[in-house]
């Protein structure tokens, strides 16, 4: 049963598992690159998105008009996910996501080996490290990514997937303003929990961009691929493509 937190009193059930069971009733499962004939004009396709297992863009075909949608998506492979495909399909109108579209980052070649420099650096030191990810495939990710550096380095300190109390905490993902993750990283030294509970802040705390999202290309990458007649870009931007 699905928890939403509140202000208030601690937690209270807000989807049951009734309703849940309601709107899996209403699901049709689709493979990727299957055609759905929805009926006599309207065609759906699905294609692979990279990002998280099971994500997918799809184009919809209306007649002789056709669009392609995706949420998230990755161009680029990682290590668990191939990178995402579409085909040429030139429709009418793209409509993408843009979460890192005006952001300049480090490469993600950078941002791990800073990750890993830091972790070495604390269990080298006695500490621990707690590292809250996403479950949908960053954990999957980082545990390669730790696992083919801990042979390489011949550590022996253990790894598991869940661990008590922690001497430095890593937060890679995204914190909404209020929660306790981002007063963490706003650098809190008190933080307020479950019944009015003051807990101390006994760490040091470090952010760090480990996700799954694409580059900062990714956009035209994906414009380049469907050659669109106009793509508009969600999450903040607006851009339409050469007719």
């Amino acid at each position: 049963m699905r928890k939403v937190a509140v202000e208030r009193k601690g937690e209270t059930n807000f989807f049951t598992s009734a309703m849940i069971k309601d709107c899996m009733k209403k699901v049709i499962a689709v493979n990727l690159h299957q055609v759905v004939q929805v009926d006599n004009e309207i065609e759906i396709k699905a294609y692979y998105a990279g990002h998280v297992l099971g994500a997918a863009m799809f184009h919809i075909k209306v007649g002789t008009q056709s669009l392609v949608y995706t949420g998230d998506y990755n161009m680029t492979p990682d290590r668990h996910l191939g990178a995402a495909w579409i085909d040429r399909c030139r429709p009418d109108l793209l409509i993408s996501e843009s979460t890192y579209a005006t952001t300049i980052r480090d490469s993600k070649r950078c941002r791990e080996r800073d990750f890993l420099k830091k972790v070495h650096e604390c269990v080298n030191n006695g500490g621990k490290v707690l590292i809250p990810v996403f479950a949908l495939g960053r954990a999957q990710e980082l545990c390669i990514l730790l696992e083919t550096y801990w042979e390489r380095m011949d550590l022996k300190v253990p790894i598991y997937f869940a661990a008590g109390l922690t001497e430095k905490l890593i937060m890679p993902g995204y914190c909404v303003q209020g929660t306790v993750g981002a007063q963490v990283l706003g650098g809190a030294k008190k933080i307020e929990i479950e019944n009015r509970q003051t807990v101390e802040v006994k760490l040091s705390v470090e952010e760090l961009g480990i996700d799954c999202f694409m580059p900062p290309n990714g956009e035209t990458a994906v414009i380049k691929t469907t050659l669109p007649v106009r793509a508009v870009i969600d999450q903040g931007l607006l851009m339409k493509s050469k007719q």
